[in-house]
């Protein structure tokens, strides 16, 4: 049974420095979160990144976003916040490689010029406008991309379990692998490792 279909509820991690945002963001997917259909945990960013990441992981997510500027508001937030939002994401798929991970931010143009912004397709506006869900509309919404995408990824994991669980067999019951198998298994095995947590992999 694949990933995705055993997910009944997609979990989103939101990072942002304001708790009024938190409630915007909240808001765009409120008509998800009534259906059950998403959940969204806002959280705000702790000044070392490793211990924000940390934070992350500990909600299992399926999808993080995070605001760009992370230090803009004193707030919520009292201590210094030395990382952007594309930083923090750039960390972070170190950890979890191929992630669906997005950039939410009020100012694109400073956002995607941003050194540390590695995927510009990545970066959404803030703007309710882009977030709204048009039946009628051909362009997709940010909610129905973010959905997509998590189902992607999800999708190339089951699709590697398939073909490793099938080396696998094939190995045990005695028959030959070619080199090119017994490779790949060794390379299916380090994408699934990665796609859990990279950091195991690192530290053998």
């Amino acid at each position: 049974l694949s990933i995705w279909r055993k997910k009944l509820t997609l979990t989103i991690v939101y990072v942002d420095e304001e708790e009024d945002q938190h409630r915007d963001f909240m808001n765009k997917f409120r008509e998800h979160i009534r259906s059950e259909e998403v959940k969204c945990i806002c959280i705000l960013p702790k000044s070392d990144v490793h211990e924000t990441i940390f934070e992350i992981l500990n909600y299992h997510p399926d999808v993080l976003v995070c605001d760009w500027q992370l230090n803009a508001n004193k707030v919520c937030v009292l201590e210094e916040i030395n990382y952007t939002g594309s930083e923090l994401i750039k960390e972070f798929l170190k950890v979890r490689q191929d992630f669906p991970v997005y950039v939410n931010s009020a100012l694109i143009r400073e956002c995607v010029g941003d050194d540390s912004t590695n995927d510009i397709n990545n970066v959404f506006s803030k703007s309710d406008t882009d977030w709204q869900e048009n039946e009628n509309s051909q362009d997709l919404s940010i909610i129905e991309r973010i959905k997509i995408q998590s189902r992607k990824y999800y999708k190339k994991i089951d699709n590697y379990e398939e073909e490793l669980s099938k080396l696998v067999i094939k190995r045990n019951s005695n028959s030959s692998l070619t080199v090119y198998e017994e490779e790949r298994i060794v390379e299916l095995d380090s994408l699934l490792e990665s796609s859990i947590d990279n950091r195991t992999k690192l530290a053998k």
